[in-house]
């Protein structure tokens, strides 16, 4: 039954999907409607679609650095890896089976439709599916997570990392500490039996797929220590004694652009790689000054903008190590408010959520 509600959503795509309606034949009698005149420059180059798009792939690797922004297609492959390490605007991913595929920082919506028993790793706006069965999705997606129609998904906490990560983000215009990966919204809910679960684990490549992943080819980690993105939520039962709290943020100045506000933020990661510190979550909200009247005391010159926080779990000897880790532009919240910071920061946070 499952399989033939599938057959028919592929057979219906085109209707189900278009997002425009179709141009006039010449025969219609719209066709014998004045065009308008283009200028030179209103005019675009034309693009080789084909340098974006990887189809009926079966056993093989596929890599590509050049997207530059564009949109890009998967469509109709099998038993593959395929990388794009790049920023594209729009990601799809169509009729895959039983493949390894990471997508670099992409802009807009990544969608994955008629696909089934793959393990996707994507940095994205949105992330939506139809019409799929027994995904694997490791995610750092600013919006909510849309699935239809779709069953047995696991969502996983992302780790990834490969030369440029960092600048296609910037140029994807996404927030590296922006992630909703978690807050799965569902337009087809089960009665029954959930669609999908939420996981702790990291997801690592599993062969016989990742025998195709040489490092001198590839350039990819899926290894938490060399995450770009360090959030990793703690697993039941972790090893380790009682841990304590800490809440770091940074705020954006007055006048200071997204692109700069974040690349001053970013070497802030590497100073907690620190043993017995974990970053269980990162936030990025735009805030006012009183948005954060109750807990901001320690921070006078904020006004509005972004306010980035790192939400850590420290064991307790360690707890003290952390500020003098941190470089300048990084402050500790106050223990006494830290409860009333996170509580406020996830509250905005949740507002800024759309479905």
């Amino acid at each position: 039954m499952c399989c033939s509600s599938m057959k028919g959503a592929r057979n219906n795509r085109e209707d189900a999907y278009k997002i425009a309606a179709d141009e006039p034949s010449p025969g219609d009698q719209a066709s014998t409607t004045p065009t308008v005149q283009k200028y030179t420059w209103e005019k675009r180059a034309e693009i080789d679609l084909s340098k974006y798009k990887v189809a009926q792939v079966d056993g093989a690797l596929e890599k590509r650095t050049d997207i530059k922004g564009q949109q890009f297609l998967i469509e109709n492959c099998k038993n593959s890896v395929i990388l794009l390490l790049d920023n594209s605007a729009t990601v799809t991913v169509d009729d895959c089976e039983n493949c390894l595929i990471v997508i670099g920082p992409c802009a807009g919506s990544v969608f994955i439709r008629d696909t089934n028993k793959c393990s996707v790793w994507a940095v994205c706006q949105q992330l939506r599916t139809r019409d799929c069965h027994d995904l694997k999705l490791a995610l750092h997606c600013a919006t909510q997570p849309i699935i239809e129609n779709t069953r047995l998904v696991v969502f996983h906490p992302l780790a990834l990392n490969y030369s440029g990560i960092r600048e296609n983000l910037i140029a994807a215009r996404l927030s590296p500490f922006l992630n909703n990966a978690h807050s799965v919204h569902d337009f087809t809910p089960d009665k029954y039996t959930p669609n999908y679960t939420l996981s702790k684990k990291m997801l690592l490549p599993q062969q016989p797929l990742s025998l195709l992943l040489s490092p001198q080819q590839t350039d990819v980690s899926f290894q938490s220590n060399s995450s770009f993105f360090i959030a990793t939520p703690r697993e039941d039962g972790a090893a380790g004694g009682p841990t304590e709290t800490l809440t770091i943020y940074v705020t954006q100045s007055e006048g200071e652009t997204v692109e700069a506000f974040f690349t001053r933020c970013l070497p802030g990661l590497a100073d907690l790689r620190i043993d017995g510190v974990s970053c269980t979550a990162t936030r990025d909200v735009l805030a006012t000054k009183n948005d954060l009247i109750h807990c901001m005391d320690s921070c006078p010159e904020f006004t509005s903008g972004h306010i980035v926080a790192l939400y850590l779990d420290c064991e307790a000897e360690k707890r003290e190590e952390v500020p003098g880790k941190l470089s300048a532009d990084w402050k500790c919240v106050p223990e006494s408010l830290d409860d009333t910071f996170r509580i406020t920061i996830d509250r905005l946070n949740l507002s800024s959520l759309s479905v």
